[in-house]
């Protein structure tokens, strides 16, 4: 267990945003590059007021906060020193050995350029242990991990797992590493007490061997589709009705084979449809689960293009895509049952041979979905451009607007043709720009105030075009 306070180093995420206008082809506009990690304006020290046992040793770690508020750790970025390095040094990876002898307090310093951090580093000597856990009970042939905590005089403690000499009462029953590690003879059941010792002060644990009466796996049932895994647990029901994970331990299997496939871990892997037999053995004792293998299940259903501009009588193919559970897809546009909003501007076929063909018949817009097997997609917007109407004028609202630093503004547009029809979706491709990019980034019609300032936004499609101006001040 590491001596140290959990450090959160905030993050900021930049959403790209994906509103299309209806009726067109956006260029992809990326948003502004993140800005670098500025400059360094203090570093601190975790844990910031630290304590350590005379002889034992301390890792710390150095976080450097930084001009634009973002935070990363520079333990390894920095140079470290000890006020006194009699009582304690501290090496540059930040971990700090006192000497047996250590008494009072010592000031650890993290410098990097000119920005120091520093800590009050108090030595406090040990007058308990404590080890965890203090009653455990193990398989034959398993291990587990203790560890021992020194409790100092000033309350506070010290993991000292690493540098503790650890014994068992019967090696016979379980043995203890260096580390802590027991390990439970394969053979023989019993009782041994386990010490650790740091500084002539010890402390103890009572481990158990027993032999593991049943297995219990979790889940006991699962369903998986076909070409994914997932992990079973395995614990062992001991004969002193203590519980043991067993799932590295135990041996696995599935029956059939050819359903699903285990590893030494529990983890399995489902290989076609059918139920099999999970099971997990560990000496006499054995557990088992149900493992059933489905097909992939559509999940949703997305349709290319998603805005599309075709003139009066004019047809155009669009195209239904199966997004399936396991992440595989597949064209279903013949499968798919098609729909309009509107069968008097635009038509789509669900004929075989010609399934997702759309006709426009009058000016205006129109929703096309596509449905199969429970699931529909979402529309897709048809605009139906009127005979003969190769210009226009587009019109851009709100005109003018102001906004913040940060602030979004969403830009609509209208399209006015020479015979007076006036449709609210921009026919052909369509490209948004903005004049000054420090001031706005736009995309798909949604500006964002970057600085202060104005800027053009402008709006073309094919031999139209339309523009307002931008402005982005603090007011």
């Amino acid at each position: 267990m590491k001596n140290s306070i959990p450090f959160v180093i905030p993050a900021f995420l930049f959403l790209l945003l994906t509103s299309f206008l209806p009726g067109c082809r956006v260029d992809t506009i990326s948003p502004p590059p993140a800005t670098d990690s500025g400059d360094l304006v203090s570093i601190a020290i975790s844990p910031s007021t630290p304590s350590m046992a005379p002889g034992s040793s301390l890792e710390l770690e150095a976080i450097g906060v930084f001009s634009n508020n973002r935070a990363r750790k520079l333990t390894q970025n920095v140079m470290w020193s000890s006020g006194d390095p009699d009582l304690a040094t501290v090496n540059a990876e930040g971990v700090v050995n006192s000497a047996a002898s250590s008494t009072g307090s010592t000031l650890i310093t993290a410098t990097s350029g000119s920005v120091t951090g520093s800590t009050l580093l108090t030595f406090s000597p040990p007058q308990a242990i404590q080890v965890t856990p203090a009653n455990a009970t193990l398989a034959p042939g398993t291990t587990g991990q203790l560890s021992a905590a020194a409790v100092l005089q000033n309350s506070s403690q010290q993991d000292l797992t690493g540098v503790m000499t650890w014994e068992s009462s019967d090696p016979g029953v379980a043995t203890v590493s260096g580390t802590g590690l027991v390990s439970a003879a394969a053979t023989t059941t019993g009782t041994t007490t386990v010490t650790a010792t740091f500084s002539g002060i010890t402390g103890t644990a009572q481990i158990s061997s027993s032999e593991v009466r049943s297995i219990r796996i979790t889940p006991d049932r699962a369903t998986l589709v076909r070409g994914t895994t997932r992990n079973f647990t395995a614990r062992g029901i001991l004969s002193n009705n203590a519980e043991q994970d067993l799932t590295t331990e135990a041996t696995w299997n599935a029956s059939p084979s050819g359903i699903a496939g285990m590893d030494g871990n529990g983890l399995a892997l489902a290989v076609s449809p059918g139920t099999a037999l999970i099971t997990a053995s560990f000496g006499a004792a054995s557990g088992s689960a149900l493992l059933t293998v489905t097909e992939p299940s559509l999940v949703s259903i997305k349709i290319t293009p998603v805005n599309q501009s075709i003139n009066q009588g004019e047809t155009r193919l669009f195209l239904a895509t199966g997004i399936f559970s396991d992440g595989s897809s597949q064209n279903i546009t013949d499968d798919a049952a098609w729909a309009t909003s509107d069968a008097a501007i635009a038509t789509v076929s669900n004929a075989a041979g010609t399934k997702g063909l759309v006709q426009g018949l009058a000016a205006g817009t129109a929703r096309i979905n596509a449905s199969f097997s429970g699931v529909t997609s979402d529309d897709a917007l048809v605009t139906v451009v009127p005979p003969g109407i190769t210009t226009g004028s587009i019109s851009i609202t709100p005109a003018n607007p102001r906004i913040r630093p940060g602030e979004t503004v969403q830009f609509s547009v209208t399209a006015l043709f020479p015979d007076g029809t006036v449709i609210g979706f921009v026919p052909g491709n369509c490209i948004w720009t903005s004049s000054n990019g420090s001031v706005a980034f736009v995309a798909q019609g949604l500006a964002t105030g970057l600085g202060m300032g104005t800027t053009i936004i402008t709006f073309t499609s094919g031999t139209m075009t339309g523009s307002t101006v931008l402005t982005v001040t603090s007011f």
